[in-house]
């Protein structure tokens, strides 16, 4: 199986919820439309999606070929070595799931369209990602207008599309990660053993997906305690965490396990580099030139496929300005609206989770980059399980610009959603430009 594209440049750098509020119903489509625009979304989502399969050479997407052994030795009865991939080191739910998609498809199908039935799964799952989405709109705020705006906002990033697209873990993480956040803003007070067990499961589950998701587990302790009384709180809370941490320790233990009495370490890194040593010392040299470039090439790159922008000149740092602006402007947007009043408790509750997953994730990487591999700085992607949350954060953002009645909202949401679906139309065909312009 060839190398991916994206390896050999590394290589040369040495559900349940409480109902919804209840939405106003339209004169013109009753009850009726919301769901019809939910529908559209979803459909121009997958059909995005399939074009970025299409778009993108098969094993030429980040670390893909890797994703895919992983399923191929599952299909063959056992667990990859490290010395056949370099995705061995990820927790296994994804490829479990995708396994009898996968032994289904090569059954009937040449290798080819065989794998590329196992990037229209992956795609399945990004409609989960859009859905949730969806649903923290609908529970954040009382208009049905701003929960599809989430839910497009969700849909027509680049990012999601292209990685939703091809075979990787990334499209469960972001759906199994949007869940736990729609758990943990939703927790009923005082929180009941059902609830707390489920959560705990959702997390366990994320656990065994990707181990990025660690970054879930501090943000378990601010929704309890919001969602405690404030009488005997600090009791409710200790007396809540045994319910709550079960799933994950046997879950996530039980695989911590296996890896430490099948390779002696609980946490098996298989892609450190041999000059490992020098990007530290880099890091710690030159700090300021080294967190510019991470954060040039991770948060940055969130929205926009890095590693495809990175070959047109000046693009990656357009790119990388209109996000750092976009997310600015949507803080300061929240800001506006805490101001008018249009920021209830919980959104500014869900929007404090939603920046300190966000920062959890960058410490994240950066410890990865210092620790296992300094080639990692093209991390847009490691970013993705905070995307839902973040499309309520910058919804909220837009609602304060434009909020000031249905007719002006409604025009406002509508084409934005309309920008953002044609470029997402344009960078789709620039992605299969930029594949078909590789060398073979």
């Amino acid at each position: 199986m060839a190398p991916s594209h994206y390896a050999a440049e590394d290589a040369a750098i040495s559900l349940t919820t409480p109902a919804a509020p209840p939405v106003a119903v339209t004169p013109s489509g009753g009850n009726r439309t919301p769901r019809l625009v939910l529908a559209g979304i979803l459909a121009a989502y997958l059909a995005l999606a399939t074009g970025y399969s299409l778009a993108v050479r098969l094993n030429f997407a980040p670390d893909e070929p890797w994703h895919f052994r992983y399923v191929e030795s599952l299909a063959q009865g056992h667990f990859p070595s490290p010395a056949y991939t370099d995705a061995a080191q990820h927790p296994p739910l994804f490829y479990l799931l995708a396994t009898p998609v996968w032994a289904l498809a090569s059954r009937v199908l040449p290798p080819d369209p065989a794998e590329r039935v196992l990037r229209l799964f992956s795609a399945l799952l990004g409609v989960g990602s859009v859905l949730v989405a969806y649903r923290l709109g609908k529970i954040m705020f009382a208009a049905e207008r701003w929960a599809l705006f989430a839910a497009a906002f969700v849909a027509f990033t680049p990012l999601f599309g292209v990685m939703s697209g091809v075979v990787n873990n990334d499209s469960l993480t972001v759906l199994l990660s949007s869940l736990v956040m729609l758990q943990l803003i939703t927790l009923p007070s005082p929180p009941t053993t059902r609830r707390l067990l489920a959560l705990g499961g959702s997390l366990g589950l994320c656990l065994l997906t990707k181990q990025s998701t660690l970054a879930l587990l501090p943000l378990v302790l601010p929704a309890l305690w919001w969602a405690t009384p404030t009488q005997h709180r600090l009791t409710t809370i200790l007396r809540s965490l045994p319910p709550l941490c079960l799933p994950p320790a046997l879950l996530y233990g039980g695989w911590l396990l296996r890896n430490q009495v099948a390779f002696g370490s609980q946490f098996i890194y298989t892609t450190i580099p041999a000059g490992q040593s020098q990007g530290q010392a880099l890091l710690l040299a030159e700090p300021a030139f080294m967190l510019g470039a991470i954060a040039r090439r991770s948060m940055g790159s969130i929205f926009f496929p890095e590693w495809v922008v990175r070959y047109w000149l000046g693009w990656a740092h357009w790119f990388t300005t209109l996000s750092a602006l976009g997310l600015l402007l949507a803080v300061v947007g929240l800001a506006v609206a805490v101001r008018r009043g249009l920021m209830p408790p919980r959104l500014q509750q869900f929007c404090s989770l939603c920046l300190g997953l966000v920062l959890l994730l960058a410490a994240g990487l950066l410890a990865y980059i210092y620790l296992v591999d300094f080639r990692a700085m093209v991390g847009g992607r490691y970013f993705l399980p905070a995307l839902p949350s973040l499309a309520v954060l910058v919804t909220g953002g837009v609602r304060g610009f434009v909020g000031g009645g249905r007719r002006r909202e409604l025009a406002a949401v509508t084409l934005l959603v309309c920008l953002a679906l044609l470029f997402a139309l344009g960078f789709l065909v620039a992605v299969g430009w930029h594949y078909q312009h590789l060398p073979q």
